[in-house]
């Protein structure tokens, strides 16, 4: 990390992008050893120039940022949680500088919302390379702008009462106990309440005005047609008064319905006024900023967040989860009710660190291991493959059991038996090749995968027992035992399939596009120096060209493991390495050397003529006659 006197660079990261990171050591999960230790190997790649601040007043705070925006700083990043976040977001307004975010609260909702991982190291790598941005809509009130909601009742109440310590110690649990005591018989208040123009009096205990969906750091979501981008804001009306009546409107924001129980929800298309007969306290981003009367208006497409490649582009793809039939509510909900738990995402983080601590005391071997785990040598991810063994027997055990209920005959049992045996044995690899994938995993798939693992994990002591009741000669307690292994089993599958198919873990990230069949200029030859990727767009494909002892070489951009930019990477011994997770390509051929990607990576022909070079996909051969 540099000191403090900028100069400032640009966006093209030739010699370091320059970043001030701004740091509230207040927030409620906040650890300065991973933030530093992240920040170190980051910035020992010389590709970003980072500065740190740690907040301490906060008009110290809001002095030093609007001098960071004329010392020719490239990024401002707020590494905390959703308050701070807003903070800077407020002295930014009307500057044409985008920022990061390096979630470190309790809640980390604006994170959540834009696919930011929630690991510091990754969330430092989306400043690097080529920036990709999203812009959102802000909220302003009092003065100050906002992202995520604004509310008065009984949330602002809660905030007040909840200690700074418990929420470090205890995270979003830390809520719980407050707001069981303020919904104990709380007694709804009487609200006047104008919406672009139209003013009404309404009797509720909470009103959330919401430019985003989430709801802090919980599973929850307030409502699914919030947007940050749809350029108008959303009233929640909450009439519940008890724990009771909250309780089933917590039922209903996981099920995301449009029509929650116990709230009625109505859009502003340009500002919202709420008045009180008595100063009632106001929530903005999870900090209190006042108290009412308050004003709140949209402000359209204001602010520029660094985000992960395919976050914008998915969010403009998929439909608000939630607004489909009941199953497909269900089945997403699943995966993003996972992926939003703090306590697993904290979980998935740790198990992830102590699995790559625990391969290298292999030493030299940890690659070999790896490799052979991942299915490198398979050209295919072979726990898929593994977990047919273990699942195969036990079904199979239930299919004997059944056989033997219906015909009384005993003779199936031995054969039971020896299947349990086998599926126990066959589940120690399987595990072994799903943790070495997972441990490589990004974003929603760690919770969900590590989810996966407990439910399979939980599933052997029934196998076991069972096992074990028929080797004693209690057959029908075995029978009985092998039911809720397999039911289990059966829905750690499912989330299995949910890895593959909507996550997109184990899959061939690199794109089949429709490439030139003949040669098509794209750089100048000038422009490509010896031993550096150099990323260049070739039709709707990003592509890197490479040049080694006056040869150059194309290769396709998106890592086929997990979609990493192999622009960023560094060249190895003839050789491309995925500066995500590590994954080694030839130049030559785009042959996979070294995993944890199991898939080749297209290649394109290149050449260089009139100073110009050409790329285009290889011909294919035809055989002689």
């Amino acid at each position: 990390m540099t000191g403090e006197s900028p100069a400032g660079t640009g966006e093209n990261g030739r010699s370091g992008r320059n970043v001030l990171i701004v740091v509230n050591p207040r927030s409620g999960s906040y650890e300065g050893r991973h933030l530093h230790d992240a920040l170190h190997r980051v910035a020992a790649e010389g590709v970003l120039r980072c500065d740190l601040y740690e907040i301490g007043e906060v008009e110290d705070a809001r002095d030093r940022i609007r001098a960071a925006l004329d010392q020719g700083y490239d990024l401002i990043v707020a590494a905390c949680g959703d308050g701070t976040v807003s903070l800077v977001v407020a002295e930014v307004m009307g500057h044409d500088i985008p920022i990061g975010i390096v979630p470190l609260g309790t809640g980390n909702a604006m994170a959540r919302e834009l696919g930011i991982p929630k690991r510091p190291e990754a969330a430092l790598r989306l400043l690097t390379g080529d920036l990709h941005t999203r812009t959102v809509d802000a909220m302003r009130a009092g003065g100050r702008h906002y992202l995520l909601a604004i509310g008065v009742g009984v949330s602002p109440t809660v905030m007040r009462r909840t200690s700074g310590a418990a929420k470090r110690r205890f995270g979003i649990l830390a809520y719980v106990w407050h707001v069981i005591r303020e919904l104990r018989g709380s007694d709804r208040r009487t609200f006047s309440l104008t919406i672009d123009g139209r003013r009404r009096r309404v009797q509720c205990t909470e009103i959330e005005i919401l430019n985003a969906a989430n709801l802090g750091g919980t599973i929850l979501t307030w409502h699914p047609a919030a947007s940050l981008s749809d350029a108008r804001l959303l009233v929640c009306i909450v009439r519940a008064r008890t724990v009771a009546h909250y309780a089933r409107l917590a039922w209903s924001m996981l099920l995301r319905r449009e029509q929650p129980d116990h709230m009625e929800c109505v859009h502003a298309e340009r500002s919202v006024r709420i008045e009180t007969p008595e100063p009632l306290p106001v929530q903005g981003d999870g900090e209190l900023i006042g108290s009412t009367p308050i004003e709140v208006v949209v402000v359209p497409q204001s602010v520029r967040v660094v985000v992960p490649e395919r976050s914008e582009s998915e969010a403009s793809a998929r439909p608000p989860r939630g607004m489909h039939g009941g199953e497909k509510v269900g089945r997403q909900s699943l995966t993003q009710m996972l992926s939003r738990q703090p306590r697993l995402c904290a979980w998935s983080e740790g198990l992830r660190d102590l699995l790559h601590r625990t391969y290298g005391l292999l030493g030299t071997a940890k690659q070999r291991v790896a490799d052979m785990l991942h299915g490198t040598w398979l050209g295919h991810p072979l726990h898929p493959l593994l977990m047919v063994l273990p699942m195969g027997t036990w079904l199979l055990v239930a299919v004997l059991d059944g056989i033997e209920a219906l015909t009384g005959k005993r003779r199936l049992d031995p054969a039971a038996e020896t299947l349990l045996g086998a599926g126990l044995l066959a589940a120690v690899p399987t595990a072994e090749a799903g943790a070495t994938d997972w441990m490589h995993s990004e974003g929603a798939a760690q919770p969900v995968g590590l989810t996966h693992a407990l439910l399979n994990l939980a599933s052997l002591p029934f196998f076991a027992l069972s096992l074990l009741a028929r080797l004693l000669g209690r057959r029908t307690l075995g029978r009985w035992l092998t039911l809720p292994g397999l039911a289990l089993a059966g829905a750690a599958g499912y989330l299995g399939g949910e890895l593959a198919y909507d996550l997109r873990m184990g899959m061939n990230h690199a794109p089949r596009p429709h490439l030139p069949t003949e040669f098509t200029p794209v750089l100048p030859d000038d422009h490509l120096p010896e031993g550096r990727p150099v990323r260049v767009q070739v039709g709707d494909t990003p592509v890197v060209l490479v040049r080694q002892a006056e040869r150059v070489h194309a290769i396709v951009a998106t890592c086929a493991h997990l979609g990493g930019p192999l622009n960023e990477g560094h060249i190895e011994d003839g050789a491309i390495v995925c500066p995500w997770h590590g994954s080694r390509y030839s130049l030559e051929d785009g042959r996979l050397l070294n995993g944890p990607s199991v898939y080749d990576q297209p290649t394109l022909e290149a050449r260089v003529r009139e100073g110009e070079i050409q790329v285009r996909v290889s011909p294919p051969q035809v055989p002689c006659d």
